[in-house]
């Protein structure tokens, strides 16, 4: 039982630790087409290439999350601007959590802060700043 409860506290964890995964200290900006959407729990996935080619990942919020602001799932091949955070290294993101079993990602992945699409926008709320110095 306490084990139980000890890996579902860990998941938790790890699955709310937004600073611990992604750098909220940085933000990219990319442009480009959608490729696919896994419209899916826990997060939206969007993959996405910009003209230049690059491939990146997109994870947003839960689509019900979205839903329940209006925002349906958008189409492969629309245009769309992403503001987000890039995600950790995967060394940074094991030192805090060293039994955790990640695999560096095919392409970088970002979480969606802003996203603008054809005919919608969407912005995470504020929340409080971190403190960026170093």
């Amino acid at each position: 039982m306490n084990a139980a409860l000890l890996v579902l506290t860990l998941a938790a964890l790890a699955h709310h630790s937004h600073p611990l995964f992604y750098d909220q200290c940085t933000s990219v900006t990319i442009e480009g087409r959608i490729d696919s959407v896994q419209w899916k729990n826990p997060h939206a996935l969007l993959d996405i290439t910009t003209d230049d080619g690059k491939a990146y990942r997109a994870e947003w919020n839960p689509p019900r999350a979205l839903e329940r602001e209006n925002i349906m799932a958008p189409k492969a091949g629309e245009r769309v601007v992403v503001v987000g955070n890039p995600m950790r290294d995967i060394a940074q993101i094991k030192a805090s959590f060293p039994t955790l079993n990640l695999e560096p990602p095919a392409k970088p992945v970002l979480d969606v802060v802003r996203i603008r699409g054809v005919n919608w926008n969407w912005s995470r709320p504020q929340q409080s700043q971190p403190d960026c110095r170093k």
